[in-house]
């Protein structure tokens, strides 16, 4: 699992990148600040639930918290790439932006997987089979002449 040291210094990444996020507003254009309000409320996000996932939690809720904040982190990544790949922010400004995201990804690694999901499958609550619940109402020929 990883160490305190490595979430700590994943936190303080996920800090320094929202201060990077901050100063991407002055280079976007002004047409473009959709995108950055997008990339903030995903990046806010990151050292909010690692800081979450420090407090003294549940394992169960520990490990939540350190997955969304890694989801967030992959979702801020992407944001970087798609404002390259559309040339609104030119790649060098953004690899400090990644290296950043690079540490967090790396402090929030779990080498020995995901935590197995305990407890029987949810059923749906009218009684259908999960099969026959994703195929919607209407589709299940059985239900529909009774």
């Amino acid at each position: 699992m990883t160490s305190e040291r490595e979430i700590r210094d994943a936190h303080q990444a996920g800090l320094e990148f929202v201060a990077f996020v901050h100063g991407l507003a002055g280079v976007l254009p002004p047409p473009h600040h959709h995108a950055l309000e997008h990339l903030l409320r995903f990046c806010l996000a990151i050292p909010l639930n690692i800081e979450g996932g420090i407090a003294p939690v549940p394992p169960e809720e520990r490990a939540a918290c350190f997955e969304i904040a890694r989801g967030c982190a992959l979702a801020c990544r992407s944001s970087l790439d798609l404002l390259g790949a559309a040339g609104l922010c030119p790649w060098a400004n953004l690899a400090p932006g990644k290296a950043l995201l690079a540490r967090v990804l790396s402090g929030l690694a779990a080498p020995d997987g995901p935590p197995a999901v305990s407890g029987p499958p949810a059923r749906p609550p009218d009684g259908r089979t999960e099969r026959e619940f994703r195929r919607g109402p209407g589709l299940d020929r059985e239900r529909r002449e009774d």
